[in-house]
């Protein structure tokens, strides 16, 4: 389907975020960060975050040029996660074009989302709104949490579904969460609209990483512009494997499967047949309706009309 940040009317806002981030880096230093910056935010990406921060915002009508600025400082963060992802994964490819870490290795990529990481902060702290810097702060806290969580469950076969939603929330569905809600802060909005906005996001990211983790078991390396599969030989089992293994003797076969080194193939028709994609797809649809839900207690018109969008299209992205 297509992404509603395509549509018409949301446009404008998208193409101030392009407009904004390119001249966020090019007033950096003229130096290899600052190309390599360039380079990572020229390979294109969703957005979703950004857009989600000024959709928020935008339902009590915030001033676009207050939002602006924690709109890219959060495209820089996810950027920054991104890069760092990439090393500890040994990726060599990203959105179909070569990582940093390819291009240049891992030290410099490893700078790089530092830089990435400092320049969001420098940008947070422009908002004059200690609360906001304070909330930002610990979403990236919690998301590095999750990173390690997830970290020490590799080649776990044993792990549960509870410490797998626990991983993704940390990761994934707290920022986003957080994302909303910050653009609520800067426009006013009241504890219980913040409240709505936190459950919106959360829920809505959650259905992300859920799909995200889908993809890698059902899409292919044009769609999604890096190798399919990749979890799975890094050892980071999602939910439609840990589904499969609840299985009697199923842990057994994978583990057999997995030993051999290219039993890949064979693992996922084996998660196929045992339901687990069918389960995780039915697990993300159920966040999409709490996101729903939390949705229709916010002030209706265009921007929650898009939110509304955005949960379609995260349930049935390709991508």
């Amino acid at each position: 389907m297509a992404s509603p940040l395509q549509a018409h009317h949301a446009l404008p806002l998208l193409e101030a975020v392009e407009r904004e981030l390119e001249a966020e880096l090019r007033e950096g230093p003229d130096s290899l960060l600052r190309d390599l910056s360039l380079y990572l935010s020229r390979g294109g990406g969703k957005r979703l975050r950004p857009f989600l921060l000024l959709l928020s915002g935008r339902l009590w009508h915030a001033p676009l040029e207050d939002l602006l600025p924690l709109a890219v400082a959060v495209e820089f963060i996810h950027m920054a996660t991104l890069v760092h992802d990439d090393v500890i994964d040994r990726a060599e490819v990203r959105r179909g074009r070569e990582t940093v870490n390819r291009l240049h290795g891992d030290f410099v990529a490893v700078i790089s989302g530092d830089y990435l990481f400092a320049r969001a902060f420098s940008l947070i702290a422009r908002t004059g709104q200690p609360r906001v810097m304070e909330v930002m702060a610990q979403a990236v806290n919690v998301m590095c949490q999750g990173e390690i969580d997830q970290h020490l469950a590799a080649f776990d076969l044993g792990r549960t579904e509870a410490h797998y939603y626990q991983t993704i929330s940390r990761k994934t569905a707290h920022f986003m969460g957080e994302i909303c809600r910050v653009g609520g802060i800067l426009a006013g909005c009241s504890p219980e609209e913040e409240v709505a906005l936190r459950d919106y996001g959360w829920h809505l990211g959650m259905a992300f990483q859920i799909v995200d983790d889908l993809l890698d078991f059902t899409s292919s390396p044009a769609s999604l512009g890096k190798p399919v599969l990749s979890d799975l030989r890094a050892g980071v089992y999602t939910l439609p494997l840990i589904r499969a293994l609840s299985r009697e003797g199923m842990q057994k076969e994978v583990a057999r499967l997995l030993e051999g080194g290219d039993g890949a193939q064979e693992v996922i028709r084996l998660v196929a047949r045992s339901g687990g994609i069918r389960y995780a797809r039915h697990r993300a649809q159920l966040h999409g309706r709490r996101a729903r839900e939390a949705l229709g207690l916010l002030p209706p018109g265009e921007e929650r009309d898009l939110m509304d969008e955005i949960v379609t299209f995260v349930l049935q992205r390709k991508f």
